[in-house]
């Protein structure tokens, strides 16, 4: 048992007669609970401002205001909502009720009040409360359980898949980092065009992945040093179907699926393997593209050396949007143009 758990249930008593007011604290009083007085609308809010109670007994007509608005505006501050209230009132007509009821009272008491009615609901109004407390405690230390262990888990994916991509990249030497940088620098581009933290996501877990289906290509195809013959080069472009078919069964919370699937496809349909146009391609893969292409380039291959920056840079801005999406380009130069984007990406 605590601390919190020892101490008397705290009830703020309002009511603007004095006399009312003193012998409904000594009964309370005598029943072991802490008692607060009040005898205004002002001074019910600046006292649970100042110390949240476990029960409000709140008289209806008050000299300032009435208790219908004074619930009201205690039920609208999410701090104070919990706590049960019950209208103390001499009206017994039915209007009032609801209108008590519409404020967000949880009891009502009759005046002159029934002294053993009176202690019936406060000890079922701060039972209710004790539930509701111990309910909202664990569902709150159940939370940050769940978003303890989801983070334990998104590490362990990255973890995963960071591997795998490690793991691709030993029978391709010429392409190690390949994956980790095309995640960065994509991962980058989509943050600069103001996409959602869950998209930029999304494509660096898809960049990781986006080379996963050269698995079934032969690694001496890959490291071939001279012009591919079509029955090669159509090995090569069928990596990123395997890809899809590795993956698409896998239910990650972005469409890593179609990212792998749709990473070599161009604006003018000139891509592969299903040789969409425009906005029939994702746009996390239209950005995937544009990071994919920039890094191969400046990357060395066996079949060809590796151009410099500048080049890469032309070759990009000439494009004009036929094949690559142009503001995943712009945000791209943007990007690649920033300190400390060389000393990470040879």
């Amino acid at each position: 048992m605590t601390e919190q758990d020892l101490k008397p249930a705290s009830i703020l008593v309002v009511d603007d007669d004095m006399a009312a007011c003193r012998l409904l604290e000594t009964i309370l009083c005598a029943q072991g609970y802490a008692v607060r007085t009040a005898v205004s609308g002002r001074e019910v809010l600046a006292a649970v401002e100042e110390r949240l109670p476990d029960l409000i007994l709140l008289d209806v007509l008050l000299p300032d205001t009435d208790g219908f608005e004074v619930t009201r505006k205690l039920k609208a501050d999410a701090h104070s909502r919990p706590i049960p209230i019950i209208l103390a009132t001499v009206l017994e007509d039915r209007e009032s009720r609801l209108k008590g009821l519409e404020a967000g009272a949880n009891e009502f008491l009759i005046k002159p009040v029934d002294h053993a009615e009176l202690l019936v609901r406060v000890r079922n109004q701060l039972k209710i409360k004790e539930f509701s407390d111990f309910l909202t405690h664990h569902n709150r230390i159940l939370g940050e359980q769940v978003r303890e262990r989801t983070l334990e888990l998104h590490q362990l994916m990255e973890q995963t898949v960071t591997a795998i991509a490690l793991t691709l990249e030993k029978r391709d030497p010429y392409a190690a980092g390949h994956q980790q940088r095309v995640a960065r620098l994509a991962a980058a581009i989509a943050a600069d065009m103001g996409l959602s933290p869950q998209q930029v996501e999304g494509i660096h877990f898809g960049a990781l992945l986006h080379n996963i289906g050269t698995v079934a290509v032969p690694a001496e195809i890959l490291n071939h040093p001279g012009k591919l013959s079509e029955l090669q080069f159509a090995l090569i472009q069928r990596h990123a179907f395997t890809g899809f078919e590795i993956v698409k069964d896998i239910p990650f919370p972005w469409p890593v699926a179609q990212l792998v699937l749709q990473h070599h496809e161009r604006l003018d349909g000139s891509g592969y393997p299903q040789g969409l146009k425009g906005e029939q391609i994702l746009l996390e893969a239209r950005i995937l593209a544009v990071a994919d292409v920039m890094e191969a380039m400046l990357a060395y291959r066996p079949y060809r050396a590796a151009l410099g920056m500048d080049a890469v840079l032309d070759l990009l801005s000439q494009d004009n949007g036929d094949r690559f999406d142009p503001a995943a380009v712009e945000a791209c130069l943007r990007v690649v143009k920033q300190p400390g984007f060389a000393a990470t990406h040879p």
